[in-house]
C-alpha cells in the first residue's frame, strides 16, 4: 500500500470520463503504448475528481488530446530521440483538434497538478529506474539519492511512498512476456499491464497481516527483484475499495500508506474477470 493514482471517479463524471478515456485508450493503443494509456486514464480520473471538474466544460476530444499532450510533456514524447516519439502537431492532428487548443488545455492540466518534466508522479513506469527525481529523499536534512542509501533506509522510504519501488525491482512496466525473468518468469508471463487479477487464498498483507485472498484489481506495472521474483503492482478495483471499510483506510492513512494499491509477487495472484461495470470506472 504505497503512493499511486486511482481511477475512481464521481458518479456525476463517469460518462464524461468514459468518453475521454475511450479516446485516449484508442489513441495510445494505436500510436503509443500501454503505459501512456494507463497514465492517461489516471490523469483523466484525477481531473474528474476536481471540484468543480474542468472536464465538465469543453469537448471530450480536446481534453483527451490535452491529457496525452500533458503526459507527453512530462515524458519527452516530443523529443525525437525518445521511444515512443510523436511531434506535438502530429498528436493534435490524430485527435482532430488544433494545436493551440490542446496546448492551452495541457498547460491548464500541468498547472493544476504542478506537473514538471520528469515528474515522478506522472513518469512512465518503465522510465522510473533512470529518473533521478524519483529517487530523491531527505535524510538528516540532506537530499540524497535513495539508491545510494542503506537497505533499511530504502525500505522505510518505500513504505512511506517516497520512492516508487525498492532498488533492484527493475523494468517496472515492461510487458511481462518481453522480459527475461528468474523464478517469477512463468507466473509473470501470464499477465499484461491492465489485466484484471485476483489474489490467491491465504496471501497476507505485508503491512497489517490481513488475508488478501479474493481481493481484485488491475495490474499497473511489473518489477523484477534481485532474487528473480517478479513483483506486480495491483490497483484495487472499485468493489475491493468499497469492501475495505473505514477502519483499514484510516490505519493506512495513519501509517502513510496508500490503500488504493499494493505490490505483491506474481505467484500470489491469478487471472480474474473485471468486476467494474462501465459506470464505475
Amino acid at each position: 500500500m504505497s503512493q499511486s493514482h486511482s481511477e475512481s471517479v464521481p458518479a456525476s463524471m463517469q460518462q464524461t470520463y468514459a468518453t475521454i478515456t475511450g479516446l485516449t485508450d484508442t489513441f495510445c493503443r494505436e500510436h503509443l503504448n500501454d503505459e501512456y494509456a494507463a497514465l492517461s486514464r489516471q490523469l483523466a480520473a484525477a481531473l474528474a475528481r476536481k471540484r468543480p471538474s474542468p472536464l465538465a466544460r469543453g469537448k471530450p476530444d480536446i481534453w483527451a488530446c490535452a491529457i496525452v499532450y500533458a503526459l507527453g510533456s512530462v515524458n519527452f514524447l516530443f523529443d525525437q530521440s525518445q521511444t515512443p516519439h510523436l511531434r506535438a502537431d502530429e498528436l493534435c492532428a490524430q485527435f482532430g483538434v488544433s494545436k493551440s487548443s490542446a496546448a492551452n488545455k495541457a498547460k491548464l492540466i500541468r498547472d493544476l497538478f504542478d506537473m514538471v518534466q520528469m515528474d515522478p508522479r506522472w513518469c512512465l513506469p518503465s522510465q522510473l529506474d533512470t529518473n533521478p527525481l524519483a529517487w530523491l529523499i531527505q535524510v538528516d536534512g540532506f537530499i540524497v539519492d535513495a539508491r545510494s542509501t542503506p537497505r533499511a533506509v530504502q525500505e522505510a522510504a518505500y513504505q512511506k511512498g517516497l520512492i516508487p519501488y525498492l532498488p533492484g525491482a527493475k523494468d517496472a512496466a515492461a510487458p511481462a512476456q518481453s522480459r527475461q525473468a528468474g523464478a517469477g518468469e512463468n507466473a509473470a508471463s501470464r499477465f499484461r499491464i491492465g489485466d484484471s487479477v485476483v489474489v490467491k487464498p491465504g496471501v497476507r498483507d505485508p503491512d497489517f497481516d490481513i488475508d488478501l485472498g479474493g481481493w481484485q484489481g488491475r495490474i499497473v506495472y511489473f518489477g523484477q527483484m534481485d532474487d528473480g521474483e517478479m513483483l506486480v503492482r495491483i490497483e484495487w478495483d472499485s468493489k475491493t475499495l468499497n469492501a475495505m471499510g473505514p477502519d483499514l483506510i484510516d490505519r493506512c492513512e495513519e501509517e502513510g500508506l496508500d490503500w488504493r494499491w499494493m505490490d505483491l509477487y506474481a505467484s500470489d495472484i491469478e487471472p480474474g474477470e473485471s468486476r467494474d461495470s462501465s459506470d464505475q470506472r
